[in-house]
């Protein structure tokens, strides 16, 4: 039974990276982290291979008290603590990957166990994707790099990546029939890597066949050469890939864009750190504290409508949401890791996967999908030998991770209950999530906008909900203002709008929907001012043109009014 529950709880975890949810409004993020915590349960029932060295669980514990006095001092502690939409990285999604780790460990998996989950694994997320590049939508998905299993192109590639770099050494090794298996969820995972048209995962990837090749190409030849064919074989048919070619060979306007929007992404974090510079601004915090930040070159590169809330970099994530104390606690575990990997002589392809997806998170943000396999590697990586099971010990692993178990069940209950658009049910169930009455404001608001008046007092109440869970919130407010303006409630809209006009001097949007209402009140000289003031902060939001035409109209400014109108026209 204990060699069983150690296998399905391998099985379990690994296979939790392609968990998903299709009623879910976020089918990927939750099912994930859920089904790894199923597998934790398991593994219960089995005597423990290996457990966290004592200066891990010494880190986790310093690094988790500064992330809980950082959620104490922001605007929602307990939103702060237990996470919010969409990825939830407080005690549900954090919970997960430390569960992970603690499972590694737990497990102590050698390679050849990790094979057969691994290249299912492959095998499932690459099926999706030949399914994704030939044009069908499994999973329905407007983004032209869907994800496969894993809801992010980025995501996709890093799988790919960690899945061919786990399975080429067992590749040269494996025998007969096994062989086949092993080399189609190597197929799988270039295959995977490639459609994602992911750079960094690519980069990765070639990294994590260098280094295999250098190391196992001193003992074997054969292997040597195998390993330099797979290289040059990758890169060629990325070049000659649509998905990732013109990327690489920069061909691509997309691809030059995002390169310049990771620059203006770490150098507005590095603005907020500085705002921020002790403790952050705690778990998901950055969402609404990095809008403040925003300026013209955010608005004109990026657009409005862009929702950031990620760094885009492990080492800004750990510095913004916990500040120099937490980055410095992440960099001791990173030490630590390494130096016990040295030591203990760790299986080299696992350690190879873990640092060609370090290599990703430079430029990518954390999220289950990736975040809980590398977790399990490192477990492995860094264990110890376990001593004796204690049964009380047991039972208390079993009532922490069932009550995680339970927290992330009700959590995905209201993410059900939200993709249905039962709204009063998803707050019922998430009380903490200050974004589940957003997400319902917006939806309502998105009805009133597209003519359905009968949603604006709904409409209008779910956004005051919505401020009042996060005062600072700038979609919030956006909300609020839109919904009061379409039940004829101008105080609501005016207070509101004001107050965030202060909050948020440099948002385009709250200058126009203000200068807006001056024009209702009368005052065209204040809202021509504001106007303007719009057009400066975004030079391409066409709203406040299509206003001032409205304003040089009543004004009998004809001239002006065509000018404003075309330029309307023109954006």
């Amino acid at each position: 039974m204990t060699t069983r529950a150690n296998t399905i709880a391998l099985w379990l975890a690994v296979l939790s990276v392609a968990a998903l949810w299709p009623g879910a409004l976020d089918r990927w993020v939750l099912p994930k982290i859920l089904l790894l915590g199923v597998a934790a349960l398991v593994s219960l029932l089995a005597v423990p291979r290996g457990r966290l060295p004592r200066w891990a669980l010494i880190l986790i514990g310093a690094g988790t008290l500064v992330l809980v006095i950082a959620a104490l001092f922001g605007e929602s502690p307990l939103a702060a603590l237990l996470g919010i939409w969409p990825r939830f990285e407080g005690l549900v999604t954090g919970g997960g990957y430390l569960i992970a780790l603690w499972l590694g460990a737990r497990l102590r998996a050698t390679a050849r166990e990790f094979v057969p989950p691994v290249a299912t694994l492959g095998l499932l997320v690459g099926a999706v994707s030949i399914a994704e590049t030939l044009g069908a939508r499994p999973f329905p998905s407007d983004l032209a790099r869907p994800g496969s299993l894993l809801g992010n192109a980025t995501d996709q590639g890093a799988v790919g990546a960690v899945v061919v770099l786990l399975l080429i050494l067992p590749l040269w090794r494996a025998r007969g029939v096994f062989r086949w298996f092993v080399a189609a969820g190597v197929l799988a995972g270039l295959v995977t890597v490639i459609a994602a048209g992911s750079r960094a995962a690519l980069l990765a990837l070639l990294l994590g066949i260098a280094a295999i090749v250098v190391v196992e190409g001193r003992r074997n030849r054969r292997a040597l050469v195998a390993g330099a064919g797979l290289f040059a074989a990758t890169f060629a048919a990325a070049l000659l890939a649509p998905s990732i070619g013109p990327r690489l060979l920069g061909s691509s306007g997309f691809s030059a864009s995002t390169i310049a929007d990771r620059w203006l992404i770490w150098s507005e974090s590095l603005e907020l750190v500085a705002r921020h510079p002790f403790a952050g601004v705690g778990p998901s915090g950055f969402v609404d504290a990095i809008v403040g930040v925003h300026n013209v070159r955010w608005f004109s590169s990026i657009g409005q409508t862009t929702v950031l809330d990620s760094p885009h970099n492990a080492a800004l994530q750990l510095l913004v949401v916990g500040g120099p104390l937490l980055l410095a606690i992440g960099v001791a575990f990173l030490v630590g890791a390494v130096r016990t990997v040295v030591r203990q002589r760790g299986d080299f392809s696992q350690a190879v996967a873990v640092a060609a997806f370090a290599v990703v998170l430079l430029t990518h943000v954390t999220s289950p999908s990736t975040v809980l396999l590398a977790m399990l590697l490192v477990g492995g990586l860094i264990s110890s030998p376990a001593s004796a099971p204690r049964k009380q010990a047991r039972l208390a692993a079993a009532a922490v991770i069932s009550a995680w178990v339970a927290l992330v069940s009700v959590t995905l209950a209201g993410e059900v209950a939200l993709g249905g658009g039962d709204f009063a049910t998803a707050a019922a169930l998430r009380p903490w999530d200050t974004r589940t009455p957003l997400i319902s404001a917006e939806a309502l608001t998105a009805r009133v906008d597209g003519g359905d008046a009968g949603a604006a007092t709904s409409a209008l109440e779910w956004s005051q909900r919505a401020l009042e869970a996060a005062p600072t919130s700038t979609p919030a407010a956006k909300a609020l203002i839109t919904s009061a303006l379409a039940v004829g409630d101008l105080d609501t809209a005016r207070a509101t709008a004001e107050k965030f006009a202060e909050l948020r001097p440099k948002e385009p949007w709250i200058a126009s929907r203000l200068g807006a209402i001056r024009l209702l009140d009368g005052d065209d000289v204040a809202a021509e001012k504001l106007l303007l003031r719009a057009t400066e902060l975004d030079p391409t939001f066409a709203d406040p043109w299509l206003t001032l035409a409205y304003l040089y109209e009543q004004r009998g400014d004809t001239a002006r009014a065509a000018a404003a109108s075309a330029r309307a026209a023109e954006l």
